[in-house]
């Protein structure tokens, strides 16, 4: 499948990522993304980070439709939505089985691909606009130098998958990004005169009245450059990220050996910086290696911090206390006097290219023993020596959710009380 999408992906995804023409209404766009979904779960196709886009645009076309807003407002039951809802991704799910990974699947997945990297340009282009703004201004979200690395990678794959189309590409994304940001305007990137070293420009002017009212629209852009990292931390590790529905709807990454197809390690919680107790963070992301095992795979050029320092997975092995709903237990000022430290372990493999821990079983089973919607959590410190004390600040912890985990074994959410 790779092959037949590598032999004609220019042609054909330069005209459906530019054009991208909206089909009957929000269902039939819904229906052709999930159509895209599922041929994408058997072919793998997509990088992750596109699958993921692709997952939200889906859904975005979902609340177009007549049914979400009758359903938001009461005039259809959750039972009959959910069945409408139901029968769309039967239907979508049924036709990508019967088309297979076979020359029609290709279609569905160039089109998606081409409207996830709409997303994601922009996104980026976004990200790069608030790392920008001015030290004082509260929407100034500054961006890691990795992450500034691995948007410049990124867009470079975006130039070789448009060739000679991707200037009218990049300018459509641009100008798409600026209208999101009243009064913006944009640098002109020396990408014009050096093609061969990519850049994303960061936007200019002055903010107007509806400046803040648009910034919402930006709200993803730090998820998209983190999943962007990611995915370039591991192709250069030598995986790639291949994106599966579980449970029908939830989307769960694997990280994949090439080579063999088989699975390294199946991320069960998202890929992001996570606080170093000494002040600093590391990119890293929990996974779960085929034999249940828990990692914290670290990439980056910071992770080195952690080759000797401290890694431990704090998971609550005392009674859960009377009155609290699961989700609240993490927030109590003595949540660590609940927990057990399991101590991570240095492996010898790299996994994403920075130090990498395993965890015991015992660690596992503890996660499982715990209530649904239970949260742990992620201690780390580049010393050694150093061990987590009692805080109030919850917020400063670094929150593992393991409910993928959960989902991984069948489990679904218990009822709602």
């Amino acid at each position: 499948m790779r092959s037949l999408l590598s032999s004609c992906r220019t042609t054909v995804f330069v005209a459906l990522g530019l054009a991208s023409p909206a089909l009957a209404d929000g269902a039939d766009d819904y229906s052709y993304l999930r159509t895209a979904q599922s041929l994408d779960d058997s072919c793998h196709v997509l990088k992750f980070v596109e699958r993921k886009l692709v997952d939200e645009l889906a859904f975005d076309h979902i609340r177009g439709t007549g049914q979400y807003g009758f359903w938001q407002t009461g005039r259809m039951t959750n039972e009959e939505y959910n069945a409408w809802l139901d029968g769309l991704d039967a239907a979508a799910d049924a036709k990508a089985a019967q088309i297979g990974c076979t020359q029609p699947a290709e279609a569905y997945l160039l089109q998606a691909r081409g409207v996830a990297s709409s997303a994601i340009l922009q996104g980026m282009m976004l990200a790069h606009h608030l790392a920008g703004l001015p030290e004082d201004d509260s929407y100034r979200r500054p961006l890691h130098a990795d992450l500034l690395a691995a948007s410049a990678a990124y867009q470079g794959f975006l130039q070789q998958v448009y060739q000679n189309q991707y200037p009218a590409f990049h300018e459509a994304q641009r100008q798409a990004a600026l209208a999101r940001l009243p009064n913006g305007g944009m640098p002109v990137c020396d990408m014009w005169s050096a093609p061969d070293a990519p850049c994303v420009e960061t936007f200019g002017g002055f903010p107007s009245d509806d400046y803040y009212e648009k910034m919402g629209d930006a709200g993803t852009a730090a998820i998209v450059v983190n999943d962007v990292l990611l995915e370039v931390a591991a192709e250069t590790a030598g995986f790639r990220v291949a994106g599966n529905f579980l449970q029908k709807t939830l989307l769960v990454g694997n990280l994949i050996q090439p080579a063999s197809g088989a699975i390294y390690a199946t991320l069960v919680d998202g890929a992001r910086a996570f606080r170093l107790q000494e002040g600093g963070e590391v990119f890293g992301a929990m996974a779960q290696a085929p034999d249940g095992s828990l990692r914290f795979m670290t990439y980056g050029t910071d992770a080195e911090k952690l080759r000797t320092g401290a890694v431990r997975l704090l998971v609550r092995t005392e009674p859960k206390p009377e009155g609290l709903q699961d989700w609240e237990i993490f927030n109590l000022e003595d949540y660590r006097s609940l927990t057990f430290p399991f101590d991570g372990v240095l492996l010898d493999e790299k996994c994403l290219g920075g130090p990498c821990f395993a965890f015991s079983p015992q660690a596992t089973q503890a996660i499982l023993d715990t209530g649904f919607d239970e949260k742990a959590e992620l201690w780390l410190s580049g010393d050694s020596a150093a061990a987590p004390a009692a805080t109030a600040d919850w917020l400063q912890r670094n929150i593992v959710y393991p409910q993928l985990m959960r989902r991984l074994l069948g489990e679904t959410p218990p009822p709602a009380q």
